[in-house]
């Protein structure tokens, strides 16, 4: 993964309230980028700068989102041209969704603190994820989490929407010495966390059922 971190001059005059409402104006482009993983806005008084934080799946994403369309449209916008600067993420802890992010592993454990107090009452183990090359989409990847009764899949997903394709992830549940016509669909979110989400709180009601 990549962080970069892009910074821009506002000019003189442009009010917080302005520079978050040309903000807003871009959210469903970033939206539509399947490459972006996360993006935060930065805005700073003081030295009257602007700009974002954002997470890519390559350097080469990175790039492609902020060619020359996009500078352009800073400059026409903000009147000032973008600064970038790129650094390696091996790492990304997420204390909102209970998550760490790290590329030395082959798996991602995401399992949250309710999930984990049920599982260890009922002496069960966790769910950890384990990732996988995608079956269906090039260069993406699934996540599986075995359990005694199955496993969890979140599966990566790409829709059309307005013309323009559009990301997300699937989750099944798939029972036991069964085939793919009796799995069972849990839902769909746009990033791997919602879609963990989904399938620990499905193994959370299962947990609580047996205990």
């Amino acid at each position: 993964m990549i962080t970069e971190i892009v910074l821009f001059r506002l000019p003189d005059g442009m009010s917080r309230q302005d520079a978050i409402a040309k903000y807003r104006l871009s959210i469903p482009t970033w939206q539509a980028n399947p490459d972006l993983i996360r993006k935060a806005f930065l805005f700073d008084e003081n030295t009257r700068r602007g700009g974002a934080v954002y997470h890519w799946k390559s350097i080469e994403a990175a790039k492609l989102g902020h060619g020359p369309d996009f500078q352009k449209r800073i400059q026409s916008t903000f009147g000032s041209q973008p600064e970038f600067q790129y650094f390696e993420t091996p790492i990304i802890l997420d204390n909102t969704t209970k998550q760490v992010v790290d590329e030395a592993a082959s798996n991602i454990c995401a399992t949250s603190p309710q999930a984990k107090a049920t599982a260890k009452k009922v002496g069960k183990e966790p769910l950890v994820w384990e990732a996988e090359p995608s079956i269906a989409i090039h260069h993406a990847q699934d996540h599986v989490a075995a359990v005694t009764a199955g496993s969890y899949h979140v599966s990566a997903t790409v829709d059309l929407v307005n013309g323009r394709e559009v990301a997300g992830h699937s989750v099944a549940f798939k029972p036991k010495d069964t085939d793919h016509k009796q799995w069972q669909y849990l839902g769909s979110a746009t990033t791997v966390e919602e879609a963990k989400a989904i399938a620990e709180a499905h193994y959370a009601k299962a947990l609580k059922t047996e205990a």
